[in-house]
């Protein structure tokens, strides 16, 4: 595992890899991260102890949640990179079934990364009403940052449709592509209300 300055290095690069769908991953895990960290500080303040337990241990599973999902987005970091270069090997063979079968992988992280941001940010929108004011830019801050991702994943999918061949597969992504387009501006509309 390098470290972030290396990374910033390797993403600095001339090299293709890695590229928008690593840096999106690591960028919405920053963004988990940071509303925990929001989080973790508002439930050491006093006024915390005037929620219930129940709504405490609730509030826990809340952030073990975030924390999954946080290293879901971490995850897709290398991943994309290895999909990647594993789509270059294809393109570079010429094998037309490969590449199909490649272009999808390329397609279905970003996707994934948009599930794992909608996910997250229902989880947020929840936890709002327990942030203390000390921290609340960290936890608006949040939601912009995975509100870029979320946009970010849109473009990375449009991208990878581009090379898909087989019409009726193509279409099939397409409408996937759309119904997440659809609850990306739904979703933008609640963050712009925030």
């Amino acid at each position: 595992m390098e470290t972030t300055k290396e990374y910033l290095d390797l993403v600095h690069s001339e090299s293709p890899a890695p590229g928008g769908g690593s840096v999106a991953g690591y960028t919405a895990a920053l963004g988990v991260a940071l509303i925990c960290m929001a989080m973790n500080i508002s439930m050491k303040r006093k006024a915390y102890n005037n929620y219930s337990e129940a709504e405490k241990k609730y509030n826990l599973n809340r952030m073990a949640k975030l924390k999954r999902i946080e290293s879901d987005m971490y995850a897709i970091k290398e991943l994309d990179v290895k999909v990647f270069n594993d789509f270059m090997v294809a393109y570079k063979s010429k094998d037309q079934k490969e590449i199909h079968k490649m272009t999808i992988k390329c397609f279905l992280l970003p996707y994934n990364l948009f599930e794992l941001i909608d996910e997250a940010i229902e989880v947020i929108f929840y936890l709002r009403k327990y942030i203390v004011k000390s921290v609340l830019s960290d936890y608006k801050m949040s939601l912009i940052m995975l509100k870029s991702m979320l946009d970010a994943s849109i473009v990375n999918m449009k991208i990878n449709l581009d090379n898909l061949t087989d019409s009726t597969c193509k279409q099939m992504y397409l409408d996937k592509l759309a119904r997440k387009a659809v609850l990306a501006n739904q979703i933008n509309e609640k963050l712009n209300a925030e």
